[in-house]
């Protein structure tokens, strides 16, 4: 006799931890309840629909599983935990909004350092292998094949004066 899949919503309830963190920020929200299953590299719960197939952020199918819809485009996190899963904590925004709340948390990263021309023209100058030379500066190396190619930083010789 075949086995019976869990639904969605039970399995999805199982792999949450109600007795998470107390945000110090907002202690007024209550405890986090934190997903215990797969996190992604940032800390974001993620849940398949199926055995197989794309994973969803457990934040996302946790504003589903409460409010009937999808929130459009961002699920973003009052308590400010990317592991938290409680619906009290989840609410609705833009990109717009989820990128100024994360600029406002000091949780922005820059995706790549700032260089200076001074840079440029050291890559260029630079021996050894691109990934050390990448190293070096700290950018990727494809960043100081590009500044090499001359399709980043094409005037930092004139921006010197050289």
């Amino acid at each position: 006799m075949p086995v019976k899949p869990i639904p969605w919503r039970l399995r999805f309830w199982s792999k949450v931890d109600k007795s998470g963190p107390i945000p110090a920020h907002r202690p007024n929200l209550g405890r986090c309840w934190v997903w215990t299953a797969y996190r992604d590299p940032k800390g974001y719960g993620r849940i398949g629909k199926a055995r197989t197939g794309p994973t969803i952020v457990a934040s996302r199918a946790s504003f589903f599983l409460e409010h009937g819809r999808w929130p459009e485009p961002c699920a973003l996190h009052k308590c400010d935990n990317s592991s938290c899963v409680r619906p009290s904590h989840i609410f609705e925004g833009t990109r717009v909004e989820n990128n100024r709340d994360m600029v406002r948390k000091g949780r922005h990263v820059a995706v790549r350092p700032k260089l200076t021309a001074a840079d440029a023209v050291a890559i260029r100058a630079a021996t050894g292998y691109q990934r050390e030379i990448a190293e070096r500066f700290g950018v990727h190396q494809t960043y100081v094949s590009a500044i090499r190619r001359r399709v980043k930083w094409r005037n930092a010789e004139k921006e010197l004066g050289t």
